[in-house]
Formats: structure tokens, sequence, C-alpha cells
């Protein structure tokens, strides 16, 4: 990456006026702003350090910060915030606004809004990819911690944002589990990602209807996962059930090949422990349940290469 250069760096490296405008024309040294040049063609990253050098309580925000959070390539003009009074004016290359409150964390250098502050423009006019963007910044088991703390420093959450952080699957640790709990939210169970239940934590849980649904993968639960997990999941399942939840076990394969089925068996689950009807038995089984698995699923019939309607990889 260039250096970046103020005029007075110039003076002390003994370049001239005439040397400076010689070196911008060969394009040797560029001017960002009066009085800031780069080394380098000034894009990306070295672009917003650039305009940050005369702005130190500069902090990049709406477009500029899902940029940066995404590791993407930065677009021009940046956007930037300031707290008010400041008096940082708007260029062709930056779009500032003055806000009352301005929280901030440092990334890569540069001072930027957090991911739940850089999705609130976004969700009026883009809800889905407003919660894809939240999926990806609130994963894991520390996602909810991290979702709480930018909450309370965001303050005001307009509706629309509310509505794609419904709609998002949070805190999940795989794309997996975000495939199944954004189906199920799309019809409306309100599904508690990553959540914990004594010693454990739970892919999914339905707490209204006390459900634990967990989505296993071959590789890490199967035989490459060793006796030690073999033997947690179980006592996990058992710790479930003896609380009183139903445990509802699936396999990544599961989800990829047959994600109808199992939302349709979670979602028949639901009506059964909400007293809206019996659990199925005998002829009253769903459809699929009629037969055993292995004569319909696809870990008993492999499929001679992924179908090409299917846009995502699998994820075992």
């Amino acid at each position: 990456m260039g250096t970046i250069l103020r005029g007075r760096d110039l003076v002390a490296l003994g370049i001239t006026r005439h040397h400076r405008d010689a070196r911008l024309t060969a394009g040797t040294l560029h001017r960002v702003e009066p009085d800031v040049y780069c080394t380098e063609p000034p894009t990306g990253h070295l672009l917003l350090a650039a305009l940050a050098e005369k702005r130190p309580h500069l902090v990049f925000s709406g477009p500029t910060a899902r940029q940066l959070h995404d590791a993407a390539p930065i677009t021009t003009p940046a956007h930037g915030l300031v707290a008010r009074p400041g008096d940082y004016r708007s260029t062709a290359l930056l779009t500032v606004r003055q806000v009352r409150n301005l929280h901030h964390r440092s990334l890569d250098g540069l001072r930027v809004v957090s991911p739940l502050a850089a999705a609130a423009g976004l969700a009026d006019t883009h809800p889905a990819e407003t919660s894809d963007f939240l999926e990806r910044h609130y994963a894991g088991r520390h996602g909810r911690a991290a979702l709480d703390a930018d909450l309370a420093d965001l303050g005001r959450v307009s509706s629309t944002l509310r509505d794609a952080l419904a709609a998002a699957s949070l805190f999940a640790d795989s794309e997996t589990e975000r495939k199944l709990f954004r189906q199920l939210k799309k019809r409306g169970v309100d599904v508690e990602q990553n959540y914990r239940l004594g010693h454990y934590h739970w892919d999914g849980a339905i707490l209204r209807e006390r459900v634990l649904i967990e989505i296993d993968s071959y590789l890490h639960h199967g035989p490459g996962g060793g006796e030690q997990t073999f033997t947690r999941d179980r006592w996990k399942a058992n710790d479930g059930a003896r609380r009183g939840w139903v445990v509802l076990h699936y396999t990544g394969e599961c989800i990829f090949w047959h994600l109808g089925e199992v939302v349709q068996q979670i979602i028949d689950t639901l009506r059964w422990r909400r007293g809206l009807g019996a659990l199925p038995t005998g002829p009253g089984l769903l459809d699929f349940e009629v037969a055993p698995p292995w004569s319909w699923h696809r870990a008993w019939h492999p499929a001679q290469g992924w179908p090409a309607s299917v846009d995502d990889p699998p994820f075992f």
C-alpha cells in the first residue's frame, strides 16, 4: 500500500513545488485533496486513510462501513459521520453527516460504526440484503452479546431494521443452520439460535413449545468427531429431554436435500406441542414418515452430482 504524505512531509523530503508538480504529472504522486497526497493511486483502504488524515474524528458509516466490514471494494463518495458540532465538510470524495451521539470501533486502523449501525440505512430499501449482512456479522456463539452491545449503543432502532433483524438467522454457526432457520422464520416461527440450556448450546430453540433443534454435520459428529463428541451428543440429547423439551436432530444432508420435510416435521411438532392436534401416529403420520428414511433419504440414495437448481453448496 502506498504512503500518505502531507505538504509538510514533502518539504521535509526536499521535494519542491516544481518537483511535486512533476511527480503529479508523471503519476508517481497523487493528490487526494489539498495538502494530502499518496504515492500510489488513492483507492480502497488507502483512499479512506487519506480522507481521514485531516479528519482525525471522522467515523466511516453507511455503505463505506458495510464495505469495510465485508472487506469489499470501496466505492466513492465515501460516507462518514462526525460528532455535532463538527467543521468537516463534504467533498466529491466524501459525504459527511453530523450526529449527536457517535459510537465507533477501529477496523484496520480506521474508525467505523458497528455492523448494526452500518445496516440501519440499508434496511429501508433492501431488507433482504440487510438481513444477509447482519447474519454475516452477528454469527456464532458470541454474536448475541455483540448484537446486544451494538443495540445499546445505537439507541433508537427503526421498524425496518427491527424487521430485518427478525427475519435474519442470527448467531448461527453454519450456513446449514441459516438455511433452516430462515425458512422457519418465514413461517412465523420464533427461533432462538445458539440457545444455552444447562451445560449445552443448542443450534435452535423454540421456547413457547419447548422444542430443541440440533443440526449435526457428519464431519464433526460422525466417526471423525471421536468418541468424546459421540458420547457428549447422547448426554446432551438426554439432558434436553429430561428438562421437558422435545429434541429434534437432523444432519446437514437432511437440510440440503430434504429441507421441505424437515420444516414440515418441525411445524407439525409445534402444532402438537401447542395442543392443536394429536401427535401423528399410524395412518396419521406425515406423508414422508409413512416409509422409513432409508427408502427415500439421499443418505441411502446418493445423487450423481449436485442438482443444477441448487445454488448453495452442501454444508455437511
